[in-house]
């Protein structure tokens, strides 16, 4: 096997780059990481093919970046939005004010707007919330070499706060504001490597550790619930195990320029209470 390419790119921390230039750097993401971890042949028809298709914005992916936008930058709102007229989005009225916008402008329906004051409103009235975001950085970019595999790194930390004994990392999420629910989602998602790639990057970037990896949930729908949640240390443990076998992992495959996919006969099973015991 040929050893990994080694790129080394020194950690540091970047303010004021535009989203667009953050995502089109080649460093390798922890979405990108999570899209490896369900399969390599799975990262490479999104990332690497050819004829890999362009990849659109969600609904959901939309609505988050819009509470993002609220809560973390409100400022900035009236350059990134535009509201437009209570009709469909497949309607000739709005395609043609849509159309109408600059490229980095964003058009939102009046409902998409309310939700998502009403989502920014319940975070902030949170205590936990509004005391992290109180002080601290939006939308920093961090790059950084992983150790051991050299594989250039970056991440975006929705929000860090800075303590006398290290950072804080605040990121948000839309979904259940149920502790037990959410926790489901923690584990579905790799939330808990998500947190051991940002701690990574962000420690060797500063010279600082992130002592506290928090969650600022929100529901989606009336009430618009809000939570603040903490990765217990069993959970970051976990995460960094995740991670560091990931990152090797990748190591491999872009070192052979190999991504197999769901190879052999592979074995199915059921969750337990899917199971009919025999009397």
């Amino acid at each position: 096997m040929n050893a990994p390419e080694r790129i080394n790119l020194e950690p540091r921390v970047v303010r004021g780059m535009s989203n667009a230039d953050y995502h089109a750097h080649p460093a390798l993401s922890k979405s990108q990481l999570a899209d490896f971890m369900v399969c390599p042949a799975n990262y490479f028809g999104l990332h690497l093919a050819p004829d890999r298709p362009a990849r659109q914005e969600t609904s959901g992916q939309r609505a988050g970046t819009l509470l993002h936008t609220l809560v973390l930058e409100p400022d900035t709102f009236a350059e990134r939005y535009a509201i437009g007229p209570d009709v469909s989005r497949a309607t000739k009225e709005w395609k043609t004010f849509a159309a109408a916008l600059p490229a980095d402008v964003t058009a939102l329906k009046p409902d998409e707007y309310d939700e998502g004051l009403k989502q920014a409103d319940s975070l902030r009235r949170h205590a936990d919330i509004a005391d992290l975001l109180s002080s601290g950085e939006a939308e920093t970019s961090i790059f950084w070499t992983a150790p051991i595999t050299g594989l250039p790194c970056r991440c975006r930390p929705d929000w860090l706060h800075e303590t006398p004994d290290g950072w804080i990392v605040l990121d948000l999420k839309t979904g259940p504001a149920d502790p037990r629910t959410f926790g489901l989602q923690v584990a579905r998602m790799s939330y808990d490597v998500q947190d051991a790639f940002y701690s990574e990057g962000i420690q060797l970037a500063t010279g600082k550790p992130v002592i506290a990896f928090l969650f600022g949930v929100v529901e989606t729908a009336p009430p618009f619930l809000s939570m603040c949640g903490l990765i217990n240390d069993q959970v970051r443990e976990s995460g960094k195990r995740k991670t560091r076998k990931a990152l090797d992992a990748f190591a491999r495959c872009k070192a052979n320029n190999e991504w197999p996919g769901y190879e052999g006969v592979q074995l199915l099973t059921l969750p337990t209470y899917a199971l009919d015991y025999q009397d």
